[in-house]
């Protein structure tokens, strides 16, 4: 489980520095790479999420050091837009560990998606990234970022990880379906207490997807916490649905961390029927439902107590 817990933390995928030519004359970009690839594959495997945090913190003020170097002794090494992307996709994780990007950006995505000597492997997954990151922010209509999505499949059709954007895709046509019709969900809580959404109507009812080994679930709980406390007696409700596999783990964290709401949980993990039958792909995912039973956001961890009491108001 920590290890899980790590790789979420790191939001790592593989980067291909294999192939990619070294400045004969200096070895700078070679301490990215093998900074990087310690952050990737580290030897030891943390065993606490302190150590996680603790190894996470130190890789990566490493990496922002190393790559800042590089760019000053060989600035048009092709091995700049690994590291580019690389820095881009651990940016979320820096939130939670409390490590401060860097003051300059280097390079953004569309920087290395615009370059001439961005290798085609690279840009691809800058194009997933930007894409995904698309799908994520607040204010993307659903119909705009179909389209976005359709368009990186047409041009980097081989990507291992589309399989994450088609997810994605799938589930915002689920979307825009819920948004037609009131919300079905229904079943018997880990507790025995039973949940209806139907039932619920004329209160706002927020969804939390979740899991113990998410790092951004854990850190968005507090905040979800606090809503609880302060608008429950005003019809305010949150009900949860764990991804976890192991419900000794799950029932633990629960109790330890205060959270009194009903929890789903089968103990299927990704293939939760419920997390299924709504396409979801990708933790924390937090929905609110209005008074009315409709989807009213699929980004309720964003300003929640904003949307929450302009919800109880309408």
């Amino acid at each position: 489980m920590m290890k899980i817990f790590y790789r979420c933390l790191a939001a790592l995928c593989c980067l291909s520095w294999a192939g990619i030519a070294l400045a004969k004359e200096d070895a700078s970009w070679d301490r990215v790479a093998l900074i990087v690839t310690g952050i990737q594959d580290p030897k030891p495997e943390p065993t606490t999420r302190e150590q996680s945090i603790e190894l996470l913190t130190k890789g990566l003020a490493a990496f922002d050091e190393a790559y800042a170097a590089a760019l000053k002794v060989d600035p048009e090494n092709p091995m700049r837009w690994e590291a580019a992307l690389f820095d881009a996709m651990t940016r979320p994780s820096r939130q939670i560990i409390g490590l401060p990007p860097p003051e300059k950006t280097h390079f953004t995505l569309a920087d290395i998606l615009e370059a001439s000597d961005a290798p085609a492997g690279t840009k691809a997954k800058a194009s997933y990234l930007n894409v995904m990151n698309a799908a994520d922010a607040p204010e993307m209509d659903l119909a705009t970022w179909v389209g976005m999505a359709e368009k990186h499949l047409k041009k980097f059709p081989l990507l291992e990880s589309n399989e994450d954007v088609r997810g994605k895709l799938a589930q915002s046509k689920i979307l825009i379906k819920l948004t037609e019709k009131p919300m079905d969900l229904k079943f018997t809580a880990t507790d025995g207490r039973e949940v209806d959404l139907e039932k619920m109507r004329g209160k706002v009812v927020l969804i939390d997807f979740w899991a113990t080994w998410c790092p951004l679930c854990i850190a968005a709980l507090p905040q979800v916490r606090q809503v609880y406390k302060e608008q429950q007696a005003h019809g305010f409700e949150v009900v949860g649905i764990s991804l976890d596999s192991e419900k000794e783990v799950m029932d633990a964290f629960v109790k330890e961390n205060a959270m009194p709401w009903p929890q789903y949980y089968d103990g299927k993990g990704w293939e939760n029927n419920i997390s299924s039958k709504y396409g979801i792909s990708q933790l924390p995912a937090m929905w609110l439902i209005d008074k009315k039973g409709m989807l009213a956001s699929i980004h309720g961890e964003h300003n929640l107590a904003e949307k929450v009491a302009q919800l109880l108001k309408e």
